[in-house]
């Protein structure tokens, strides 16, 4: 091998110098165009789109969503294995879900010192507004 072959860079995953990226250019100088939907945004959407359906004999609009849990429902409480099986996750699932409260991350110390400042900030105001009225401009 020469000189020349070894500085060029050159081989697998290491192309020529001329075409490397030049330090600062990005390989994609464009970026992902504004307004471009990801996977969560088009199935939150079709989901959310409402549909009529029938429902014990009466005409009803539901969201696309709720219409596929009727049917998955509907479809466990015919017999269907599959259709019980996935009834019984999707259930379990909303329940942990649900089941996870948010702790109050205050103690009772914290919120007699945020009503403190609550009735500090009261009374910074009640002066403010009283020299406000004072003022005859």
């Amino acid at each position: 091998m020469s000189d020349d072959d070894q500085n060029d860079g050159g081989g697998y995953g290491k192309p020529p110098k001329e075409y490397q990226f030049k330090p600062g250019q990005s390989g994609n100088p464009n970026g992902r165009p504004k307004g471009s939907k990801n996977t969560h945004h088009i199935l939150s959407k079709i989901l959310g789109e409402k549909i009529p359906m029938t429902d014990a004999g009466k005409k009803i609009v539901v969201t696309k969503f709720e219409a596929a849990v009727r049917v998955l429902v509907n479809k466990a409480f015919e017999g269907s294995p599959q259709s019980l099986k996935l009834l019984f996750e999707v259930k379990k699932d909303f329940e942990a879900s649900s089941s996870e409260q948010v702790a109050n991350p205050f103690t009772d110390a914290d919120y007699d010192v945020l009503m403190e400042e609550l009735d500090w900030l009261e009374e910074v105001r009640a002066a403010h507004s009283t020299e406000a009225s004072d003022d005859p401009e």
